[in-house]
């Protein structure tokens, strides 16, 4: 008989790890595709210890190493995998997902810590994309600082890369406010769908909607303003510079 293994749901991985639960799909499709089974369950896949090891140990990866595919990096951990994890048939054969198991209506949560959960991921899946941002940023940066005694114009160059960076930074922040406004002008009948609660249906904002609705609205129009706020930023410095070089005088003699 086979034992039944404790698995915890995407959300609660995603938890565990400090990551937002795409995170864990993105790496988990990775998986998948080369081989690697995961549980399915009454509500979304499910994890094992073993299998949070190995998410564990692909997030290190990610995050410390070297800028490499998330592909490439699920191989690289499941090389050092023993080979009985890939043995499905024990896993599949789980009753973990029987509807009438005490574990799954221990999994269950009401409607309100659910829609927390929800918040909170995202919250977690910004703060992720910004952090990662950041890390690929140092990075560059350390590649830079390691070339600066060779060729000391590296450090201008690095610094027009700061202000690009910084300029791309707040043209985003602005349009995301301009996206979010522009959303909820939007006639409610686009903005919301209908879910079922209990017996009757309600209409709530359609979340998923919503974040393409934002995202498409800055991929737009990003482009064109970064471009637009980059030329005033050079007009501004060579109208500085000039006025710098006129008010210089051949004849004074401090100069």
């Amino acid at each position: 008989m086979n034992e039944q293994k404790q698995v915890y749901w995407t959300a609660e991985v995603a938890k565990q790890l400090g990551v937002s639960p795409p995170s864990i799909n993105r790496w988990t499709r990775a998986l998948e595709e080369l081989g690697y089974p995961i549980l399915s369950g009454t509500e979304g896949r499910a994890y094992t210890d073993s299998d949070i090891e190995i998410l564990t140990q692909i997030r290190d990866l990610l995050k410390n190493g070297p800028k490499t595919k998330t592909s490439e990096v699920a191989r690289q951990v499941l090389n050092l995998q023993p080979g009985e994890l890939y043995a499905k048939d024990d896993r599949t054969r789980s009753t973990r997902f029987q509807d009438q198991s005490n574990e799954h209506e221990r999994l269950k949560k009401p409607d309100q810590t659910q829609l927390i959960e929800y918040e909170r991921s995202k919250i977690m899946e910004f703060f992720q994309g910004y952090q990662e941002t950041v890390t690929t940023l140092e990075k560059k940066i350390q590649v830079l600082e390691g070339k600066l005694e060779e060729r000391p114009d590296v450090l201008e160059i690095r610094e027009e890369q700061m202000a690009l960076w910084t300029l791309e930074h707040h043209v985003e922040a602005e349009l995301k406010k301009e996206a979010e406004s522009a959303w909820l002008s939007l006639p409610s009948s686009e903005r919301e769908h209908r879910i079922f609660k209990g017996l009757f249906p309600k209409r709530v904002e359609n979340e998923e909607k919503k974040r393409w609705f934002i995202h498409d609205f800055i991929q737009q129009r990003k482009p064109d303003e970064v471009i637009k706020r980059w030329n005033e930023r050079q007009n501004l410095l060579r109208e500085k510079s000039n006025h710098v070089l006129n008010q210089k005088s051949p004849s004074n003699p401090h100069e």
